[in-house]
């Protein structure tokens, strides 16, 4: 089974264990985000889960010429992010890489990082 098979499966069953938890918005803006991390995975080299920093950092390089805001940014990094904690692997958006590159878009975008 491919890895974005696998990651589309492990995201399934964690958005249904999480249902309930946390606001139905939220869990949608999860869905996406992590689907969309996952198409990017599949057409490059990197693993979906878990996440390799500089994959991370890569998937976020390529957001500012998709025309979103900075908040949108932050959402995807949070999805990424919340994805891992629940399954027990390590949060790669923590990694002084992510960081770096966030704060490369911010201030591309005009935001200040937080």
């Amino acid at each position: 089974m491919p890895n974005s098979t696998i990651a589309t499966v492990q995201l399934t069953k964690l958005i249904d264990k999480l249902d309930g938890a946390y606001a139905p918005d939220t869990l949608r803006a999860y869905r996406a985000d992590i689907q969309e991390f996952i198409r990017f995975c599949a057409d490059k080299p990197f693993e979906t889960l878990p996440a390799q920093p500089e994959a991370v950092a890569a998937f976020l390089l390529g957001t500012p010429d998709q025309g979103i805001k900075s908040s949108k940014v932050k959402r995807k990094v949070s999805s990424i992010s919340a994805v891992h904690r629940p399954l027990s692997l390590p949060d790669p958006t923590k990694h002084p890489e992510v960081r770096i590159t966030e704060r490369k878009i911010y201030r591309q975008l005009g935001t200040r990082f937080d």
